[in-house]
């Protein structure tokens, strides 16, 4: 790890820790054994930080849970497979999480510049979803009612709340945080276990 992306990482998690109108430029030199100006070296603001931290979230997902993947045949394995990817980065730096959730979304300062990326992120999600419906084994499942679009925005949307109730050391594990999101998607998508009950239940009346 280089020295900037060990300062993007310290300051996400100082951003999380104390907020980010109350971290200093101060707190961030002391805690990365930087003077002031080292600091500035390799950074331009707060603001450029913040930004920074973005990049690095984003190109960490992308190639996590999009790059050098080798998908499951299956629906169902290559659905559960692509959750795993995704919840598991987002478990690995919930602090990047928390401060771009809180920055970029909700008060959109950064808003303008993390658009484009976040755009192609949802664009690859869509289209993993579609792959998924054209599979030969999963076609036949498929509701068709089910808009493509919503089924990607509500993927995403529920990943990136993880980070703001999840508790590693609480009630479930992320193991079955994981299989839980994967079986509700299984089922939103392909209907599966839904219709085979239903023709048990034809073929006893």
């Amino acid at each position: 790890m280089d020295k900037s992306e060990e300062i993007i990482r310290v300051a996400s998690r100082m951003f999380y820790e104390k907020g980010f109108d109350k971290t200093a430029m101060r707190d961030l030199s002391k805690a990365t054994g930087l003077t002031t100006a080292g600091l500035y070296y390799h950074i331009q603001s707060k603001k450029d930080l913040l930004i920074k931290v973005n990049e690095l979230l984003i190109n960490e997902f992308e190639k996590k849970v999009f790059l050098n993947v080798e998908w499951e045949r299956d629906p169902k394995k290559r659905m559960r497979q692509y959750i795993q990817n995704v919840v598991t980065c987002v478990l690995e730096e919930p602090e990047m999480h928390s401060i771009i959730m809180e920055r970029a979304i909700f008060r959109g300062e950064i808003k303008k510049v993390s658009r484009l990326k976040r755009k192609e992120l949802v664009s690859k999600t869509k289209e993993f979803l579609i792959q998924i419906t054209k599979d030969g084994n999963a076609a036949r499942h498929i509701d068709e009612s089910i808009d493509i679009t919503v089924a990607a925005f509500s993927l995403i949307a529920i990943v990136n709340w993880i980070p703001f109730w999840f508790n590693p050391k609480g009630r479930i594990n992320r193991d079955q945080l994981i299989d839980s999101i994967s079986r509700f998607f299984i089922k939103f998508l392909l209907k599966e276990e839904k219709r085979n009950i239903s023709r048990k239940i034809n073929k006893v009346l």
